[in-house]
């Protein structure tokens, strides 16, 4: 599932916004990139994307600061926003989910060329939502919508449209909450991934969660390395091992807060599975040295999970990272003051 095309009229202070998500070839983009400092419309962009589509996915309002109110949403003088979308569903992607629709138990699904895009139509404050109906696109978004996972734990489709906040947590669907987790927990759930896939030592990387995080901060934040969970003969304690730039070894406590950004971010990413979805990312670049800005955004467009990434920045440094066709400039970056482009250097070089 992949936004082809966006149209925006009048919500928040956006009064007009349009953008083809496709290149040259017609494809959509892997990646985008919206460029401007605070106060922009960059954020207002992505809330775009994921407030219309709440009905039709099933899901509540999520993200604490986000006011749903009329005034809040309607720019001011005007009395309706509407937002238009255009989706793209790849042949992979439309296999995959007549797959997981019959192992439901359902019919086998039949789509005919034509239905692979599709338009909807949504507008507030009257909230309303049109967009043809089809089978396909019925299953589609049953399949997606939260209540539907729910009820079916063992149903595994990472689609849909996720919002990563400037926290780092997810907060849109198909998820309940998820507030950004203090150090203890995102230690506890890399410490049970990893002990978990020592005892199953699954073939397939991919499914285990320890090793995926694991490559991922080590290509993000490299040099310094990600080690394996262990465990000292003299008590029952895991810890998890990690090598600077010496090769010298530290626990995770011993972690600058660039480097505990960094897993916060991949243990929300992959708890998910994520795959064929629609990924928002507000300032992407937050607490990472500018380095790992760049390496963190060329990981996620080369993981392979056919996500489809929309970020946003006001760092010069994601933007040098991005092709030109990739970026929606929303304004100077010389708008942006002096203490945005301060860090600490925390790579280790």
């Amino acid at each position: 599932m992949k936004l082809k095309k966006l149209t925006i009229e009048n919500f928040r202070g956006i009064e007009h916004f349009e953008h083809d998500f496709t290149d040259e070839l017609g494809r959509v983009r892997d990646l985008t990139v919206i460029v401007g400092p605070n106060g922009s419309g960059k954020t207002a962009i992505l809330d775009a994307i994921w407030f219309g589509l709440k009905d039709i996915l099933k899901y509540d309002l999520q993200r604490d600061r986000f006011r749903p109110e009329p005034q809040f949403i309607v720019r001011q003088g005007q009395s309706q926003a509407q937002v238009t979308y255009e989706f793209m569903f790849s042949s992979t992607f439309v296999d995959w989910i007549k797959e997981k629709w019959v192992s439901q138990g359902h019919p086998e699904l039949h789509i005919p060329p034509e239905d692979l895009t599709m338009h909807v139509d949504w507008s507030y404050p009257d909230d309303s939502l049109t967009y043809k109906q089809t089978p396909f696109n019925q299953a589609l978004f049953l399949m997606l919508s939260r209540p539907h996972r729910e009820n079916n734990p063992l149903l595994s489709i990472g689609s849909g449209v996720y919002l990563f906040d400037q926290e780092r947590a997810i907060e849109t669907p198909p998820v309940d909450n998820i507030s950004a987790r203090n150090n203890d927990s995102i230690r506890q759930t890399l410490v049970n991934w990893g002990v978990k896939d020592k005892v199953i030592r699954k073939n397939n990387n991919r499914g285990n969660l320890y090793v995926r995080v694991q490559e991922a901060f080590n290509q993000i934040c490299a040099p310094r390395k990600m080690g394996e969970v262990y465990t000292p003969s003299s008590t029952d304690e895991y810890f998890i091992e990690f090598f600077d730039s010496n090769n010298l070894p530290y626990t995770f406590d011993g972690l600058s807060s660039g480097e505990r950004q960094v897993l916060n971010f991949l243990v929300r990413y992959f708890e998910r599975k994520l795959s064929h979805a629609i990924v928002l990312i507000d300032e992407i670049e937050t607490h990472l040295h500018p380095t790992w800005q760049q390496a963190m955004l060329n990981y996620l467009v080369r993981s392979g999970d056919n996500n489809q990434f929309i970020v946003t920045t006001h760092s010069p440094h994601i933007m040098m990272a991005a092709s030109s066709s990739a970026i929606i400039e929303r304004g100077n970056l010389n708008d942006v003051p002096d203490w945005q482009y301060d860090f600490i250097d925390e790579t280790g070089s």
